[in-house]
């Protein structure tokens, strides 16, 4: 949690300003390892300078935020600045030459085209940009030949006992195609169908599996690709082209561990000068991964590879700076995401019994990324009801998604019970928040904890029968823990934050205290018999990572081991070896990602000028759910989470920047 920069602290940082630091401290994000820059940084100048010190002190709040930079032209620290009778401050930041402005003979900040920076920022971004054109212009990657490209996609696409769609067969042939591409689309329109397949065209275009890498941002990311993998090869069988022992040869890691950072040194095995000895290089969850992790990934890259890039553009971005995929895309509306030449490619290549290439606009000029992205937004996964819902959410449609959604009323004791299922997104308002949440997790805990599961035992039930006086010498069975772990992936809590009454913290101790009085057992807050636990910190020794979930169970006389499930096999460790961990029977919807579950019961907070409140999580936490959501708030917290966007200021330009136009690749 970010210490709070006080008002004392403020005025003592900054003796001379008066600049309201009362509304400062309250209405802008601000810490203390920037306050302190921005401190020793202004104690070096010349003049006295508030319109300058305003700026910095917006620019803090905006990086803190995620934004790269600030726009001076920004509305906020134009109305503050006026209120303070500091006008005209856009012209004054305009007029200084910030390159004089020193810290330690170092520059400090940097403004390029109304854009205001921290310098480390504006270096990362401008490497970004040149090091992605640099790739994509100069690549050197194998090129297969057409006929060669139509002859196994026809074999692969023809031996699924499913049909591809013509978006989903479009970004198959791109990523065939293009030496760089993205597929973006939500949960459910087949990123993972699209990947599996493309590994079987590409070991049939005589890939090596060793030369292809697959990874994500973090360590559950990364392992729910293989699983989805997995689970995608289990469906259609064994083919000629691909085996597990394939998939097991490419197993997906994390970044950083691909690129073989040491935390120690702060350096990377593979980097501008050491690239990764790869063919392919496929990362998921592209959402989630920050500027600074881009930068190293793409300077690793050997132009001699073909990257490829998954994700939803619409889910939460990195919590560190930058909301990379969302600027590698187009911006909504854009028109023209291929060239007639390369859709004449594409249909040339079409499989036989492919559904036909949809129609769509075509632009003349191409851009850097032109005919290098594809947008899925057909969801097979999600009930119909969710993703018309989603799709509001992400549209910012407060009032059709009020109107449209399944409204509850009356005692949420009657919200679960045996005899009703509630499908798609339904939404509980309160008049008294204060009792009726700990009522709705009350009734969850009944429901799916305490109540009969599908399985004709409640998870109370079947963890009471795998305490150590129940199981004896007999041991754990995996079947057992096979029963339990599907309980467990069937539905969450999703909390926007850690804390407060609908935090993850109150609701892992409220139901936590339940279980443990349900099944007459004692222990630590977050260490007792049938806990489900999250790790919160990775630990290659044990592979274990960051987000991965275990069941602890008492298998002796206060002796707690935690069970995981792996690639369909469960491995368990004693509880005294287990990195940090917390209950995990909610969780945020920031440590969700990547994950899906049937059932999802979202709890908004009340504090309507929280950052939190806003589309993107709502629209995160929604997409996690196949079956159904329960979003829980006041119509208030709900109608300010859908009309707040997140804005995540940057100047990369990649869709309409004239420098970056070029000439398509196919």
């Amino acid at each position: 949690m970010r210490p709070i920069v006080t008002v004392n602290y403020l005025q003592q940082s900054f003796p001379g300003y008066d600049l309201d630091w009362l509304w400062v401290s309250e209405k802008l994000q601000l810490d203390l390892a920037h306050i302190q820059l921005l401190r020793d940084f202004q104690s070096q100048w010349q003049q006295h300078d508030p319109r300058l010190l305003l700026a910095l002190l917006f620019l803090v709040d905006a990086v803190n935020r995620g934004s790269l930079c600030l726009l001076i032209n920004d509305d906020d620290l134009q109305k503050h600045a006026c209120s303070l009778q500091l006008t005209g401050i856009e012209k004054h930041i305009n007029k200084l030459d910030l390159r004089e402005l020193k810290l330690s003979s170092r520059t400090v900040l940097v403004l390029d085209q109304g854009r205001l920076y921290f310098q480390k920022h504006h270096f990362q971004e401008a490497l970004l940009q040149k090091d992605l054109s640099t790739l994509i212009t100069q690549s050197e990657a194998e090129v297969f030949s057409h006929d060669a490209i139509k002859k196994h996609a026809n074999t692969v696409v023809g031996s699924l006992p499913y049909q591809l769609d013509g978006q989903q067969i479009q970004a198959l042939l791109t990523s065939l195609l293009q030496p760089f591409s993205i597929v973006s689309g939500g949960p459910g329109t087949g990123k993972t169908t699209i990947l599996l397949s493309l590994l079987r065209v590409l070991v049939r275009l005589g890939v090596d599996v060793k030369k292809i890498a697959l990874a994500a941002p973090t360590g559950r990311a990364a392992n729910r690709m293989t699983e989805s993998i997995e689970n995608g090869l289990t469906v259609i069988g064994e083919t000629g082209d691909l085996t597990f022992e394939d998939i097991k040869a490419m197993s997906s890691t994390t970044i950083h561990r691909m690129l073989g950072a040491n935390p120690q040194s702060r350096k990377n095995r593979f980097h501008a000068n050491n690239w990764l000895p790869y063919e392919v290089v496929v990362i998921d969850e592209v959402s989630m991964v920050d500027l600074e992790l881009m930068n190293q990934l793409i300077q690793a890259i050997s132009a001699r590879t073909k990257l490829i890039f998954l994700g939803d553009q619409f889910q939460l971005p990195s919590v560190q700076s930058g909301a990379l995929l969302a600027d590698l895309m187009p911006p909504v509306g854009y028109d023209g995401l291929n060239t007639l030449a390369f859709l004449a490619t594409l249909q040339k290549l079409w499989p036989i019994n492919g559904q036909s290439l949809s129609s769509q606009s075509t632009t003349q000029k191409a851009q850097l990324l032109t005919d290098r992205v594809t947008v899925l937004q057909v969801s097979k996964r999600c009930q119909p009801h969710i993703a018309m819902l989603s799709e509001q959410v992400r549209q910012g449609d407060a009032g059709s998604f009020l109107n449209k959604v399944n409204k509850l009323a009356g005692d949420v004791y009657s919200i679960w019970s045996q005899e009703t299922q509630i499908d798609g997104v339904s939404w509980q308002g309160h008049k008294d928040h204060q009792n009726n949440s700990k009522k709705l997790y009350q009734t969850w805990f009944a429901h799916f904890y305490a109540g009969v599961s599908a399985a004709g035992l409640s998870y109370v039930e079947m963890v009471q029968t795998l305490r150590y006086r129940q199981i004896g010498r007999v041991g754990v069975k995996p079947e057992s823990l096979a029963v339990i772990f599907s309980l467990i992936k069937s539905q969450r809590i999703l909390t926007l934050t850690h804390r407060g009454r609908n935090g993850t913290e109150s609701i892992n101790g409220l139901i936590g205290g339940w279980l443990k009085s349900s099944l007459g057992v004692e222990g630590m807050d977050d260490c007792f018999h049938g806990a489900i636990i999250m790790i919160k910190r990775n630990d290659a020794t044990l592979g274990l990572y960051n987000g991965d979930i275990g069941l602890v169970l008492e298998v002796a006389v206060n002796q707690f081991q935690v069970f995981f499930e792996s690639a369909g096999n469960f491995q368990c460790f004693s509880i005294h070896l287990i990195p940090d961990y917390r209950l995990a029977f909610a969780m945020t919807v920031h440590k969700s990602q990547g994950s899906e579950f049937n059932h999802v019961l979202l709890p908004l907070t009340e504090n309507l000028e929280s950052p939190l409140l806003s589309r993107e999580i709502i629209y995160t936490g929604m997409t996690r759910a196949k079956k159904s959501v329960l979003i829980f708030g006041s119509e208030k917290a709900l109608k300010q989470a859908i009309i707040n966007k997140t804005v995540r200021n940057s100047g990369l330009t990649f869709w309409s920047d004239p420098e970056n136009s070029c000439t398509s690749g196919a």
